[in-house]
């Protein structure tokens, strides 16, 4: 049998016994649920490279200009894929932090803090299509709105959860969906949260371990019958 973790890839893989299985959770709940005091906050955290985005968010930040919102990036530069020059391109541009790697416990303190989390990864680049974007499964269990580029490798009870945006190129769309989640009041925010905590529940390590016994337990019957 063959376990995969993209949705894309499990959908259309040629194979008969395949089964999707992405990452789980260890909690049901969202860690900050209430909206935190602070200044707006856009919050990127992970490598700093074009393929995983960057340069994109970059530009995406510009285009919200001159509205009253910071952007913030944690991660480590990417040497062979233009981390080095948009570290530069970060320090040219007001409103914009880099910090290299900070502590767990820090930078969960940030996400949680931040108005809106950002994925802005490539949909095509570096074999995206054929991973599941664990960006956004660890994001969701933070609390604030997520906007995300919708990657092949996500599954489509993931695309319910986030701002989605489709076509990467068209900066207007990130623009729009940044504008919404800042904009996304208490009652909203409660509905989300209440559904990420639903889906934290449903997709559990302990329900995926019973979901993948089962699965191989039915894989194995099924060989030895057509022995």
């Amino acid at each position: 049998g063959h376990i995969f973790l993209s949705y894309w890839a499990y959908q259309y893989a040629p194979v008969r016994h395949k089964i999707h299985l992405d990452g789980g959770y260890f909690t049901s709940k969202v860690l900050f649920p209430e909206l935190r005091p602070g200044p707006p906050k856009i919050v990127y955290a992970g490598a700093v490279s074009y393929s995983k985005g960057v340069g994109r968010l970059l530009d995406i930040f510009n285009a919200l200009q001159p509205e009253e919102l910071k952007l913030h990036v944690f991660g480590k530069p990417a040497p062979n894929d233009g981390g080095p020059e948009l570290i530069r391109r970060m320090q040219t541009i007001p409103g914009v932090t880099y910090e290299h790697v900070v502590p767990t416990e820090t930078l969960e303190q940030e996400l949680g803090s931040a108005r809106v989390l950002i994925n802005p990864a490539e949909p095509i680049a570096d074999g995206n299509p054929l991973n599941f974007p664990s960006k956004v499964q660890d994001y969701l269990r933070l609390g604030p709105p997520v906007v995300s580029t919708i990657c092949r490798g996500l599954s489509p009870a993931y695309r319910k959860l986030v701002y989605g945006v489709e076509d990467v190129e068209h900066l207007e769309t990130w623009v729009g969906q940044i504008r919404a989640a800042v904009a996304e009041g208490i009652s909203a925010r409660n509905v989300r949260v209440a559904k990420a905590e639903a889906f934290m529940a449903e997709n559990s390590w302990a329900r995926k371990a019973v979901v993948l016994k089962e699965w191989l337990q039915n894989v194995y019957n099924e060989t030895q019958d057509n022995r």
